[in-house]
């Protein structure tokens, strides 16, 4: 019988017997694991308006910056999308301003906050890990009005003549604007002419526009009476348009 080395077959040695190290096949060490994940803070009370707006910082200490950031709001029923990255969600504004390592996100719910409470999570992961914060606020509702507050607007009554009614072409135009308090912050009185689209001042609050210089206003009981007559005539069917706003703040 043949000897195997007669033919020329070597009997090979076992590859095993020789350890071989990573560094002798040029792989390099693994890196450390990073755990240093970004920092979510929140700024300012976990007390707030329905239409105040809610700031958040998120910082790094890692090279490359930020990878991920995602801000949403819990509510009791649903669960709505603030930012993705640094782009506000639609229904949501608000600013993103760089700051030392991060950025501060500022953000408010453009139809105010709909719920007594809710809350605020941030995720947000770079190189270092993931990191996330989450806060829960509460919204403060808006204050009820006083009772012994002025909420009655004014009223522009007794025109004369008549709307819809004929008017002279050097007729006046009389009406009465009134208010429970007879207080006013401004009263302006314009008048349109729909045939030509035109728009005249009448009164600014102050004064008679120069085209109604022969028009007078005086006081009656809780508020001024005006008696608008137009120099030169009236140039076409004219459309009286009264701006009042009391010293409340309300308007008709």
């Amino acid at each position: 019988m043949a000897d195997f080395s007669d033919v020329g077959f070597a009997i090979p040695e076992p590859a095993f017997e020789t350890p071989v190290s990573k560094n002798d096949l040029g792989i390099s060490a693994i890196p450390p694991v990073i755990d240093n994940p970004p920092a979510v803070a929140f700024v300012g009370s976990a007390t707030i308006g329905e239409a105040d707006s809610v700031v958040l910082d998120i910082t790094s200490t890692n090279d490359g910056g930020l990878g991920l950031v995602f801000i949403r709001a819990q509510f009791s029923d649903r669960i709505e999308v603030v930012a993705e990255g640094l782009s506000m969600a639609p229904g949501y504004s608000g600013t993103v301003d760089p700051i030392g390592g991060g950025y501060r996100f500022t953000f408010s719910r453009d139809d105010g906050w709909p719920e007594v409470s809710m809350d605020i999570l941030c995720i947000t992961a770079d190189v270092g890990g993931l990191g996330e914060g989450n806060r829960a606020y509460t919204i403060d509702p808006p204050p009820e009005p006083d009772a012994g507050a002025d909420i009655t607007p004014p009223v522009v009554s007794n025109f004369s003549p008549a709307p819809g009614t004929t008017l002279a072409k050097t007729g006046t135009v009389s009406f009465d604007v009134t208010d429970e308090t007879g207080l006013f912050s401004r009263i302006m009185v314009t008048v349109r002419f729909p045939a030509t689209g035109v728009e005249e001042l009448v009164h600014d609050g102050d004064a008679f526009a120069p085209f109604y210089t022969k028009s007078i206003r005086v006081p009656i009981v809780g508020g001024l009476r005006y008696s608008v007559t137009r120099v030169g005539g009236w140039s076409s069917s004219p459309t009286v348009r009264v701006f009042p706003l009391d010293a409340a703040g309300n308007q008709p």
